[in-house]
């Protein structure tokens, strides 16, 4: 889906930061998150779109007994595709004057949940395969060391921890008025 700037789109099909949205078909999907483009990724001037498939799985509500905790089995995977920023955002010197062409990069995340009546605790493991040299060009990454990460968007070597593989624990209340019983 190319975006024409020439043309102005309704403010209903084109919201400022989330761009148009769509929801791709599968049949023997589990479940599927909306894909977006952005025509101006983070206001870059980059276009950007992004698609997911999810899947979950829901353990029988007897696996623990009559105790009231339930259990899940989620994951994801993600693509995102971005463009060229304006020129602005260029270091002509070192990348010319067209812009910075943005990596595109996949994310995933697999994990398991419990639940017990508004709580649920979430233990996932995350990850990306955008690179460290590639995330600091992409993050501005006001903490990021000289690593020997270098691409072609991040010639100075530098490179983000921001990105990359990591563990996560949530603990949450769904405290909405219909929840509460």
């Amino acid at each position: 889906m190319g975006h024409d700037l020439h043309r102005p789109q309704p403010p209903e099909a084109v919201h400022p930061r989330k761009g148009r949205l769509s929801r791709p078909t599968c049949n023997k999907c589990p479940s599927q998150r909306l894909s977006g483009q952005a025509p101006s990724f983070l206001n870059s001037g980059a276009e950007g779109t992004y698609a997911s498939i999810t899947a979950k799985l829901t353990a029988p509500g007897t696996l623990f007994g009559t105790s009231g905790i339930g259990a899940y089995l989620s994951g994801e995977f993600g693509r995102q595709w971005l463009g060229t920023t304006d020129s602005f955002y260029s270091l002509a010197i070192a990348l010319g004057p067209n812009g910075i062409n943005y990596a595109d990069y996949n994310t995933w995340n697999v994990g398991v949940g419990f639940t017990y009546k508004v709580f649920t605790l979430d233990l996932r493991y995350s990850g990306t395969d955008l690179s460290k040299a590639n995330c600091n060009a992409f993050t501005g990454d006001f903490t990021a060391q000289q690593t020997g990460s270098f691409s072609p968007i991040n010639p100075g070597g530098f490179g983000s921890k921001w990105c990359g593989d990591q563990f996560i624990a949530k603990l949450s209340a769904d405290v909405t008025l219909g929840a509460l019983k």
